[in-house]
């Protein structure tokens, strides 16, 4: 199946309530971070202080990002008293637009540099997914209008006419790629007023091809390079400029625009997302990562919690353009993986390992716990090794850019679970819980889902309805699932890896029923000779910086395990050991593995058979490294005594 999706049916929402692993994201996301009254007032007032001026930092983007994640969660969990933390803070964030309608956390005689732009594009997010739950009409139109002042200002100051800066020169940084992804804040406000001008601007962006040194634009539709060997390689900057051109193309109908789009998604997943779900092995940049991941030659501070989000948003999006259960796969390989990892949930603080260079003279700092880390080391290290994004607020407590954008993660998870096309509902992910949506007849339709998913392979749906009748109801069978069983009232159905259309009849408390192909897989290291990278930074001139990287000795000798949509991981809490290990194996790639009970916290543990005789434990990827200390030491690739291939 390959067609455009929505998050209607027959032009109603579809709501969707989670009880299981996703349920717990987002009563983590509520709890330990959206409900917390007083962060909201600490990121406003950074616009009273205006506190990026001197340093050019970015708690510019801060309140804008958390509010994005804030009101996707809020939609799905309908908790009112967040949704009332948010409406004050909205109102909170009004006072603070200045005199020229600007929302900036930059003096008007250092504006347009570093990251103004990008926060100001943060401000248009927040407020515009704000809207999307607001239910004061009054209040409504004061955010639009608010909005129009401060985007009225920026296309004053920038674009191509006379007297105007260029949108490349408002940032040295990577191109001025954070600049130019305004273009999804500047489109939405476009949706929102219906005004040309706003639109005009959106074109002007995208005609200036979104980076200083090429057009990203025309390299995607040459389709010749992959992301990481473009001149600058910013991985979460530049993804996010990609999502804004999706939402152009979504008002425009521009082909090009969606070719382009549609040609980095798929080179990017292709060359640089990883095991888990993330990418970037130097720092935070696109370098190749998908066949240098088990490589030992890499920065400690890699898979950014900002790429695995923005890479899942960005997922959401190609998955509505094109209908492809391939983004599917990858939103849950990430929401599971990389993104389940970074939730903080043992409380550490660790500042120790705030960056000393962002601390001013004689200033000290306040221990402060970020609820989502900001980076996945794959082979053996710790979490918790910096805070990602780290800035001092007004009371010298800190905060991170990683940490920010945590919710947004779990938030579109509602909107990937379940959509729907022009024959019936398509469900993308099982979790214990509900979708409510209505059929081509207007009748409410819920499909009442138990699992232990994805602990557990076994899935039941049944349908609650009034009367028969006739629809689609569309299943993904994950491209890891190699046997998988699928029956409507116990007949059993045709089933392949992608998506199954079951187009029926469907009667009150119909039942289909999964069961998926739980075994644990080995999964060889990629390997590679060498790559010519664009992934390195000049800090003084913002720009990329080629070099040769040549592939560490030992990649050949590592594994990982897969089982379902987990990846396991080595954590030094259950298995202290750092020896090599040659996996008992049987059938294709199938590992001879037992469950075992642990003593921490973790949602999947496995003793592993070793060909010697003996044993070596693993536990989920997300549930490894949790004290962020040596205590928890993990590592997802194994290394092993011989290689294994394909």
């Amino acid at each position: 199946m390959k067609t455009k999706l929505c998050n209607t049916s027959f032009g109603q929402d579809i709501s969707v309530r989670f009880e299981g692993e996703i349920g717990k994201m987002l009563d983590f996301a509520e709890k330990q971070q959206l409900l917390d009254i007083e962060l909201w007032k600490k990121f406003v007032e950074e616009y009273r202080r205006l506190s990026d001026t001197d340093d050019g930092g970015w708690r510019c983007e801060f309140w804008g990002k958390m509010m994005r994640g804030g009101a996707l969660v809020c939609k799905c969990t309908g908790n009112r008293e967040l949704s009332r933390i948010l409406h004050d803070t909205v109102e909170d964030m009004l006072t603070v637009q200045d005199e020229y309608g600007r929302f900036s956390t930059y003096a008007p005689q250092k504006e347009f540099c570093r990251w103004d732009m990008w926060g100001r594009k943060y401000i248009i997010l927040g407020m515009c997914y704000f809207l999307d739950i607001c239910e004061s009409e009054s209040l409504r139109e004061r955010i639009i209008s608010a909005l129009c002042r401060h985007v009225d200002y920026i296309i004053s100051k920038v674009g191509r006419e006379e007297g105007k800066i260029s949108i490349h020169q408002t940032s040295k940084w990577y191109g001025a790629v954070n600049s130019s992804s305004i273009l999804e804040g500047i489109v939405r406000l476009y949706r929102l007023t219906d005004n040309k001008k706003y639109l005009d601007f959106a074109g002007y962006i995208v005609s200036e091809g979104g980076c200083r040194m090429a057009n990203l634009v025309e390299l995607a539709l040459e389709n010749e390079k992959y992301p990481y060997q473009y001149p600058t390689t910013k991985a979460y900057e530049m993804m996010s400029f990609f999502e804004g051109l999706a939402e152009y193309y979504e008002v425009t109908g521009d082909k090009k625009c969606r070719k382009a789009v549609e040609n980095f998604a798929y080179k990017l997943a292709e060359s640089d997302i990883t095991i888990i779900g993330s990418s970037g092995l130097s720092m935070e940049c696109f370098d190749h990562s998908a066949v240098r991941q088990a490589t030992s030659n890499t920065e400690k501070l890699m898979q950014e919690t900002c790429v695995t989000v923005t890479w899942m948003k960005l997922c959401y999006r190609m998955l509505k353009i094109t209908g492809d259960v391939f983004f599917a796969d990858h939103f849950e390989r990430a929401l599971y993986n990389g993104y389940a990892a970074s939730l903080n949930t043992e409380g550490c603080v660790n500042d120790a390992v705030f960056p000393a260079y962002t601390i001013p003279a004689g200033e000290s700092i306040v221990p402060t716990r970020m609820p989502y880390d900001g980076y996945s080391p794959l082979r053996r290290g710790v979490r918790g090794m910096a805070i990602a994004g780290a800035r001092i607020l007004a009371d010298n407590t800190y905060y991170g850019c990683c940490a920010c954008i945590g919710a947004a993660g779990v938030g579109v998870a509602p909107l990937v679970a379940a959509m729907s096309d022009d024959k019936g509902i398509v469900i993308s992910l099982y979790e214990k819980g509900s979708i409510k949506c209505f059929t081509p007849k207007g009748q409410v339709l819920e499909l009442k889902i138990n699992t232990e998913y994805p602990l557990g392979g076994e899935v039941s749906i049944e349908t609650l309805m009034k009367k028969t009748e006739k629809l689609s109801i569309t299943l993904r069978i994950p491209s890891w699932s190699k046997k998988t069983v699928l029956s409507v009232n116990g007949e059993q159905q045709n089933v392949q890896c992608g998506y199954v259309t079951l187009t029926r009849s469907w009667n009150p408390l119909d039942k289909i029923t999964l069961s998926f192909d739980m075994n644990t897989r080995i999964i060889p290291a990629p390997t590679y000779e060498e790559d010519v990278l664009n992934a390195k930074v000049d800090w003084n001139t913002g720009d990329n910086i080629m070099e040769i990287n040549i592939a560490s000795d030992d990649t050949p000798y590592h594994v990982a395990l897969q089982r379902g949509p987990l990846v396991l991981a080595r954590d030094a809490r259950v298995d202290k050991g750092t020896q090599t290990v040659d996996v008992l194996c049987y059938g294709s790639g199938i590992a001879v593995t037992r469950s075992i009970d642990v003593k921490i916290d973790a949602k999947c543990a496995m003793a592993v058979s070793d060909t010697n005789g003996s044993e070596f434990s693993v536990i989920d990827f997300a549930s490894a490294g949790k004290t962020w200390d040596r205590e928890s030491e993990y590592e997802v690739w194994i290394p092993t005594r011989t290689i294994i291939k394909e």
